[in-house]
């Protein structure tokens, strides 16, 4: 029902009151709100409607530990985020869209009925002053409990176009003879590109360089240094994305060819025959 609306006082002078009048009007007005929601009554967030379930995702994935990427990639650097959610009885599609602004902490809430819904959700970010698709999610499965919520992390990987990868390592051994950097598809093993030399063995590229013509999407970059008896080596994801540079910086000392096998940075060694 509607809420009733005062009368605005739009006559000169109020009339002479008719005696009878009033208590008839207050009756009548009362009688109406017993049968409306009270009007001044503060109303609560909106529950979730019968059959259905709320999901909560958090939009993660992109500032993983020992991961190479751009640091414009958290989840407030993208414009939209365009949710799918496909049931699995065939029922017709939900999208959804999300801006940075609508989520807290890259976590945002969706109500959807009852069931397994699957889930895909592309990330947009603004390039050369129009709007790109710059990673992507899943497909996922998520199973909606009816009157319940479920959980889920969404981790975006790169797609479309071509982005750089760069690199700046200092080497603080002495004892280090060659380092040697291999590129691999991910998450197979597959060589994509290299192996560089960057110190040592034959044509070095160098310590610091880059290489700007990666596909977006996800690799790992494998670091293989030799001390001319040992050699170990260190796997670190790497993400690129179009039009942006994957940075690498590090410094590898002596330590790493250390019974502990442990760098005393993020990244850690294993012995390895080349």
């Amino acid at each position: 029902m509607k809420t009733m609306q005062p009368l605005k006082n739009n006559a000169r002078k109020p009339a002479p009151k008719i005696l009878g009048t009033v208590p008839l009007f207050a009756v009548c007005f009362f009688l109406i709100l017993a049968g409306c929601q009270n009007p001044f009554q503060r109303q609560d967030a909106p529950e979730t409607h019968a059959g259905t379930g709320t999901v909560l995702l958090t939009i993660n994935g992109r500032n993983a530990a020992r991961t190479i990427m751009p640091p414009e990639t958290t989840f407030d650097n993208f414009t939209r985020f365009e949710l799918v959610f496909t049931s699995s009885n065939g029922g017709e599609p939900k999208f959804v869209d999300w801006y940075a602004g609508d989520l807290t902490g890259g976590t945002g809430m969706v109500e959807l009925y009852g069931g397994t819904w699957g889930l895909v959700v592309t990330a947009f970010m603004t390039e050369n002053g129009g709007e790109i698709a710059a990673a992507k999610s899943g497909p996922d499965s998520i199973a909606v409990p009816n009157g319940g919520q479920v959980e889920r992390d969404v981790v975006l990987l790169p797609i479309g176009g071509t982005g750089t990868f760069s690199w700046d390592i200092e080497l603080l051994g002495s004892n280090i003879v060659t380092a040697r950097m291999e590129i691999l598809l991910y998450p197979g093993r597959g060589a994509f590109r290299g192996p560089y030399y960057l110190a040592g063995g034959d044509a070095p590229i160098g310590l610091a360089g880059y290489i700007a013509d990666l596909d977006a999407g996800q690799y790992f970059a494998v670091f293989t240094l030799s001390n001319g008896e040992r050699n170990v080596r260190a796997t670190e994801i790497l993400r690129v994305y179009a039009y942006r540079t994957s940075h690498f910086r590090d410094a590898f000392s002596d330590d790493v060819f250390a019974v502990s096998l442990l760098y005393t940075r993020a990244t850690a060694f294993t012995p390895v025959k080349i």
